[in-house]
């Protein structure tokens, strides 16, 4: 209708035009009929401009109005007679005008210009409107039209958009505001079509859920999700789905997208329907709970944590609120405060807690810096982050009884801004690493002296040797005698001294046997009587039924008299001794508490005394060799080192409690003997007769100031000698020598062939031929496990010329193995 009118009104107004418009009409009688017809169509046409909705006008060449309608007066805010005859300028705004006089400009040119544009009038208002220019031809009204296409005015036809412009900028900002939560929201939305396959993810998909966008659209949920068709959880998802259910909060999860990882999701979405009810899709949103189930799988391992730590002997633990207060701790918590004496409860504060231990001095390491140190641990507590575990920390805490105690501790954070403080107690821990450390050190020291004293062990066989050949020649001269003698001794207590060092190397070669300890003890009763003095008592507490025990007799006497002459000296003003036999058994909780200690059956042998007893200082070292609370010249240090190594050879355990001023006691436990009573081999030796008959002796020392002072002392002794300084060599002499009597061998040999190995190859070769072994230091040539090998006889460096003498005697006498016997006697 809209166009039909402005057809009308253009063909009209061209009429009118044609007499100087509208409302300037000749009254002429002879068209009198014609104005009449003319008048009714004006009337017509003005009542239809006025009525269609929307803006008609007439604009001349230049751009003069002509012909406007009233709702394009109204829109102007002026009536007709005022706009006709005035240009566009000067109703709008000179911004508004210079967009449009470009348009009018095409139209007076001919061309049909349609375009938007928004009206803003002098007045500030603004209107948005369609317009449409129409260019009015000259003749257009009839059929000759100008060839020259000549203009003469245009039409201006413009539809009042304002509302349809408000509307769409209304919805381009509640679509701008729509991409905005979109974008800012930490979910993601989605649509699915009627065919169930996904038709839009929104872009948060990919920036929070890792989704790779562009390869889910088209696919369903659980294609995209559940390729395999095995996940319980999106075949419920997809039964919702198929359903046309609502949905909201539905838990799922996918592994993989562009990052590869596990992710878990909350879905809700609602089925949509057209008007005529047919289902055409889903819509809703998603979002990445990834974190939320990890917090909460952090909590349940935290109260896993918290429940297995109830039954944690060892660890102690206590719960702070987000305020610092105490809100929960465990049983062992509250016995371990209980015992150190602190007085902390339930309701404290942290801080409240640090000062009370620190208020009793308990703390190692924070004695000057008390506050320090309750700022230094305050400031790691605040300073925790949500999910974090500090580095674990020691505190030696010292208790008021005086005892001392470890804890590693450390503080975790949860989710909910609680603290939990563990404390792991590693009293027995830390203790055990110190005994690894002294036994470490102890057997660094061993292995030093045990070397030096396998070399000392050769200069003093050569020098006691050369001493005694030397003292033969001088025996007439009383001076020289009187020298002689003296060097002696020297060089005796110097062999003491490495048989100490030895021993305590755990070197020293045992011949253990089973030894009824209280049948000892009662042999050297008066010994000890004497070792100790008159001053003090001495007293036997002997248990009957006492096991038998597998050890060296001479060793044990040797020890229990360096314990008593210990204890003698630490009772200044005389006291009491105390000797104990018992048998004992060392369980697997003990033994696992100890270094080198094998659960079982023992005997045990303690020493107690009421001396001045022991600080825990002097108490770590009694064991270390050379180590000594006594005046320079009153002691070497060596007399509990030696009962140390003797004990530790034995595959036994020792221990001591002591107390100043409360005396100390030492607990030896030697293992139970199980095998029946060894006998002793027949040797049938006649002491009276130490002398040689010329028998041959081979001789193998790879030192050639032992080998030599052998020679010597055997050619004195009335045998004939030969040597040899390897086993190779030794076997070499063999192929061109006559059958020899004994082989007397050092144990530790050069060229790959010990002691051992020699003493096989000989008497393979020559059955039934004698061997005696050297030795100034255990070996497993002939000593194993710390015994001396059952078939083995053992001359000690360093030795005497009459030791030597007797121990030939006992070889030779001995009725030695065949070859065979050699390779079954090794153990």
């Amino acid at each position: 209708m809209l166009l039909c009118a402005l057809n009308v009104f253009c063909y009209a107004c061209s009429s009118i035009l044609c007499y100087q418009g509208i409302y300037l009409i000749e009254d002429d009688g002879d068209h009198k009929s014609a104005n009449d017809s003319l008048h009714r169509s004006g009337a017509e046409l003005r009542l239809v401009m006025d009525n269609v909705p929307a803006l008609i006008a007439y604009l001349d060449a230049d751009l003069r109005y002509r012909v406007v309608n009233r709702r394009y007066a109204e829109t102007l805010d002026a009536d007709a007679d005022t706009i006709i005859g005035k240009t566009p300028g000067d109703f709008l705004t000179p911004e508004t005008y210079a967009l449009a006089r470009p348009m009018m400009d095409r139209a007076l040119a001919g061309e049909t210009v349609k375009f938007e544009n928004q009206i803003v009038f002098k007045d500030g208002r603004r209107h948005w409107i369609s317009v449409t220019y129409v260019p009015d031809l000259v003749g257009q009204g009839s059929n000759t039209i100008d060839p020259a296409r000549r203009v003469q005015g245009f039409y201006a036809l413009m539809v009042d958009i304002d509302e349809r412009k408000r509307a769409e900028e209304a919805l381009q900002i509640s679509e701008q505001r729509f991409r905005d939560i979109v974008s800012a929201s930490s979910d993601w939305f989605w649509e699915i079509d009627s065919d169930l396959r996904l038709s839009y993810l929104s872009e948060r998909a990919s920036d929070l859920g890792g989704i790779d966008i562009g390869r889910q659209i088209g696919m369903t949920p659980w294609e995209a999700n559940d390729p395999d068709n095995s996940d319980q959880v999106w075949q419920e998802y997809r039964r919702l789905v198929e359903a046309h259910e609502a949905f909201r909060d539905f838990r799922g999860h996918y592994k993989g997208g562009r990052d590869g990882k596990l992710h878990h999701i909350s879905i809700s979405g609602i089925p949509l329907f057209d008007s005529a009810l047919r289902f055409i899709g889903y819509r809703g949103s998603a979002s990445d709970i990834t974190k939320e189930i990890e917090a909460i799988r952090e909590r349940e391992r935290l109260q896993d944590f918290f429940a297995k730590a109830l039954d944690m002997r060892d660890v102690s633990f206590a719960i702070y609120d987000p305020d610092e207060v105490m809100i929960y701790h465990n049983d062992t918590f509250a016995s371990f405060v209980k015992s150190a004496g602190w007085n902390t409860s339930l309701g404290d504060h942290y801080e409240d807690v640090l000062r009370e231990i620190i208020r009793l001095g308990s703390v190692e390491g924070a004695e000057g810096r008390e506050d320090a140190w309750v700022e230094e641990l305050l400031l790691g507590f605040r300073s925790l982050q949500v999910g974090e575990q500090e580095p674990q920390y020691r505190i030696k805490y010292r208790w008021l009884d005086g005892s001392e105690h470890w804890s590693d501790a450390c503080r975790i954070r949860t989710a909910e801004g609680y603290t939990l403080a563990r404390y792991t107690h590693v009293t027995d821990l830390v203790q055990r690493e110190e005994q690894l450390r002294q036994a470490q050190k102890m057997e660094a020291v061993g292995q030093l002296t045990g070397g030096i004293a396998h070399d000392f062990n050769n200069i003093l066989a050569v020098v006691l040797g050369n001493l005694d050949l030397m003292s033969e020649h001088v025996k007439d001269h009383e001076e020289c005698a009187n020298l002689a003698f003296k060097a002696i001794r020297a060089a005796e207590r110097g062999a003491l001294l490495t048989q100490r060092l030895l021993a305590f190397s755990r070197k020293q070669p045992l011949m253990p046997r089973p030894t009824d300890v209280n049948r000892l003890i009662r042999s050297i009763e008066d010994l000890l009587r004497r070792a100790i003095g008159e001053q003090n008592e001495l007293e036997f507490v002997r248990a009957a039924g006492l096991w038998r025990c597998e050890v060296d007799p001479s060793q044990v006497e040797n020890a229990l008299l360096n314990m008593a002459i210990n204890a003698r000296d630490s009772m200044l003003d005389g006291g009491k001794l105390t000797l104990e036999t018992a048998n004992a058994y060392i369980d697997d909780e003990y033994a696992a508490a100890q270094l080198e200690v094998t659960p079982g059956q023992y005997v045990m042998i303690a020493v107690t005394d009421t001396g001045t007893g022991m600080s825990s200082s002097v108490k770590a070292r009694i064991f270390e060799p050379f180590y000594t609370t006594k005046e320079a010249g009153q002691g070497s240090g060596l007399g509990l080192s030696m009962v140390y190594g003797f004990v530790k050879q034995s595959c036994g355990h020792i221990s001591v409690y002591s107390e100043e001023d409360e005396g100390t006691t030492i607990k030896i436990y030697l293992p139970r003997a199980m095998a029946p009573d060894e006998k002793e081999p027949v040797t049938n030796v006649d002491r009276g007769d130490v002398t040689g008959r010329g028998q041959l002796v081979l001789v193998v020392e790879d030192d050639s100031l032992v080998r030599e002072l052998a020679r010597d002392l055997l050619v004195e002794l009335g045998y004939r000698v030969f040597m040899a300084e390897s086993g190779p060599k030794a076997l070499s002499l063999l192929q061109v020598t006559e059958p020899i009597d004994l082989l007397l061998t050092d144990a530790v040999l050069p060229e790959g062939m010990n002691g051992r190995e020699l003493a096989r190859a000989v008497v393979a070769m020559r059955p039934g031929t004698a061997v005696l072994y050297m030795s100034g230091y255990t070996e497993n040539a002939i000593i194993h496990h710390g015994r001396l090998d059952h078939d083995a006889l053992l001359l000690q460096k360093p030795f005497r010329k009459k030791d030597l003498a007797l121990k030939i005697r006992e070889a030779l006498a001995r009725e030695m193995p065949k070859g065979d016997d050699v390779e079954k006697g090794e153990s």
